[in-house]
């Protein structure tokens, strides 16, 4: 969630999630996420949904005024189902290039972590063992 047009249900830096649903099956009053434009995604609530024009009129619950123009079914994603609070800011912080960096540099160290301790049982296990492979056992 980018805007406060959806407060105080949903906050900025919120993550909603969106569940497919057939246009025909929402109804007023369910909260929507949908293209706007073909880079622009909108969560409004449905204020009219209009059967033979196949579209709805939204509004923010922010906004003073319905959005512009009718939404066509054909631009619908689904109907918000839930949402997480702050996630958005997270999923945009990790997906920007420091945040990409951080999670790829932690990706890199648990892997050699993992080399490493797996190496060093190895030699650990070869150490306990004889020059005929056979485990050694040393008495007092």
């Amino acid at each position: 969630v980018l805007s406060g047009s959806m407060e105080p249900v949903f906050h900025v830096g919120s993550m909603v999630y969106v569940r497919k649903t057939e246009p025909s099956e929402l109804q007023t009053g369910d909260v929507i996420t949908f293209y706007l434009t073909e880079d622009t995604i909108v969560t409004h609530r449905i204020l009219e949904k209009n059967a033979e024009t196949q579209s709805f009129q939204t509004k923010g619950d922010a906004n003073e005024n319905a959005d512009g123009g009718a939404v066509p079914y054909s631009a619908v994603i689904g109907k918000v189902v839930f949402q997480i609070p702050f996630l958005g800011y997270i999923y945009g912080y990790l997906s920007g290039g420091v945040g990409l960096m951080i999670v790829g540099g932690g990706l890199i160290f648990l892997i050699v972590l993992s080399l490493l301790l797996d190496a060093r049982k190895s030699h650990v296990q070869d150490r306990g063992k004889g020059e005929s492979g056979n485990e050694v056992v040393h008495a007092k």
